[in-house]
């Protein structure tokens, strides 16, 4: 498969979206690949392409809605404060030689 047929595949998939009226985003993800993401009822699809590759993932929940912001917050921080805890360190810029 080469970058063009992927490039083919990426706009042939964004061509069945529209068809089918879901809204989709795309983000640059890294400087060789693209990612569409849309969401239909209980799932959320994130659709990766480069020049080697087409993948996606799919994530499932309740879609449940909350009115707390308040537990969002916390959930925010202790979900930062636990990924800084487990953060390889860094060393001091005097022992990075």
């Amino acid at each position: 498969m080469n970058a063009t047929d992927n490039l083919e595949k990426f706009f042939t998939f964004l061509s069945v979206l529209r068809k089918h009226r879901i809204p989709y985003t795309l983000t640059q993800v890294a400087e060789d690949q693209l990612m569409a993401s849309y969401a239909l009822p209980g799932v959320r699809y994130e659709v990766y392409f480069d020049a080697n590759d087409v993948t996606y993932s799919v994530f499932t929940g309740d879609e449940g809605v909350f009115g707390d912001i308040e537990t969002l917050a916390a959930e925010i921080e202790a979900y930062r404060a636990d990924d800084e805890a487990n953060a390889f360190p860094v060393p001091p810029a005097s022992e990075t030689r």
